[in-house]
């Protein structure tokens, strides 16, 4: 039986946290993702500063990429601190733990997002040696502290074609999103199409909604790059107060 020195899952564990807190230096997504089950099961919850949960499920694929979005912004700094380990249960080949974490994300020295998680991890020995892997993880994340700017955001421009890339933090991986917008028009009012949905830009930089011949003002913008942050507002209304465009 393992003893009280040898506890294979509070060992992975520390040096998973270490490891996500390194990615955006060290730039090697595996030296995260070998310490993860390709089998493994993830479950995570947001609550919000209003008191709003979000629950999603990821799989291996998904977290891997969302592991990305923290090497593409290379400014974003999760400093990720272990305040307590307990409930530690370590056998031959399995163990679990839970955990509180603390996350201060950070941009350019900034603080963007202040959380706090409780974490369970069941972990296994495989291949029979010490190599041991996450199998199952969960984390309920309490959104402290949420300032402006905690989303960092890329704009790319082809004729009248425009794509906007969003990463953002959600639990403890980083997410990244492709938007793409289609403006066509010379005369006002020009339309402003992003995924199915079509809207009318007029020249006095209303945008607006419409059916038939029917039309209500819902925003409003005098550049494209106003307009995309108008709608990418909306579409991550949950998750960015605003965009950190580079």
């Amino acid at each position: 039986m393992a003893t009280a020195q040898n506890k294979p899952v509070e060992n992975l564990f520390r040096s998973y946290i270490e490891e996500i807190n390194n990615l955006n230096k060290a730039k090697k997504i595996k030296r995260v993702t070998r310490l993860i089950s390709k089998e493994v099961s993830i479950n995570q919850t947001i609550v919000g500063m209003d008191g709003k949960t979000i629950s999603s499920s990821l799989d291996f694929p998904t977290f891997t990429a969302g592991l990305k979005g923290l090497i593409s912004a290379h400014d974003l700094m999760p400093n990720l601190t272990i305040d307590e380990i307990s409930n530690v249960s370590q056998g031959d080949e399995r163990g679990t733990l839970t955990a509180l974490v603390s996350m201060n994300l950070s941009s350019n020295g900034k603080l963007l997002d202040k959380s706090f998680f409780l974490v369970n991890i069941v972990a296994a020995k495989f291949e029979n040696n010490d190599n041991w892997q996450i199998i199952y993880l969960s984390n309920v994340q309490k959104v402290e502290e949420r300032n402006a700017g905690n989303c960092i955001c890329y704009i790319y421009k082809r004729e009248d074609r425009y794509a906007s890339e969003v990463i953002y933090p959600s639990g403890f991986e980083y997410k990244q999103n492709f938007d793409s917008f289609v403006v066509k028009g010379d005369r006002s009012p020009r339309t402003i199409t992003t995924g199915d949905e079509q809207y009318l830009w007029t020249s006095g930089g209303n945008i607006q909604s419409f059916s038939g011949t029917n039309t209500t003002t819902i925003g409003s913008a005098k550049t494209i790059d106003e307009a995309i942050f108008f709608f990418l507002g909306k579409k991550y209304k949950d998750h960015c107060l605003a965009f950190d465009s580079k």
